[in-house]
């Protein structure tokens, strides 16, 4: 994974993102947790255990095809503005003033909680996500756990 440029042990400041924030590409919202899965698919199993599914959304049909599939966390707010957990219409915002550069055109939402293979995350998951997010030419990731 470290040809793509990523260290799951390695902290980051942010510091590379200072003062070049309107000039980036992409801005990818990613949903780690929290059932979030396309309202077309099937619904995240809250008591699976090592679901590595990924859901692809794309951005022009966000946030009207999602719904939450999860019982561990009260989410009537989430229900109220999916932009609690899934700030699509945020990233827009902060698009169109100019904030960001732009707003990536697939977003995902998957890694449903209760992972116990690391290894299958480290080795295989999450390099298959890194590659989908640099053929979208993704320069920076919204992470938000429910």
């Amino acid at each position: 994974m470290s040809q793509l440029g990523y260290c799951p042990d390695k902290a980051s400041d942010g510091s590379y993102l200072r003062d070049t924030t309107s000039e980036r590409n992409s801005f990818l919202q990613r949903r780690t947790s929290g059932g979030v899965s396309g309202s077309d698919a099937p619904p995240f199993n809250p008591q699976a255990r090592n679901d590595l599914r990924l859901d692809v959304f794309e951005s022009d049909r966000l946030p009207g095809c999602l719904a939450i599939n999860d019982d561990y966390y009260d989410h009537r707010d989430a229900e109220r503005d999916i932009n609690c957990i899934f700030p699509v219409e945020r990233l827009r915002e902060l698009a169109a003033e100019g904030i960001i550069g732009s707003v990536a055109p697939h977003h995902y939402s998957g890694f449903m909680g209760r992972i116990y293979t690391r290894s299958a995350v480290v080795n295989e998951a999450a390099p298959a996500l890194a590659l989908r997010l640099k053929e979208d030419r993704v320069d920076a990731a919204a992470l938000v756990p429910a």
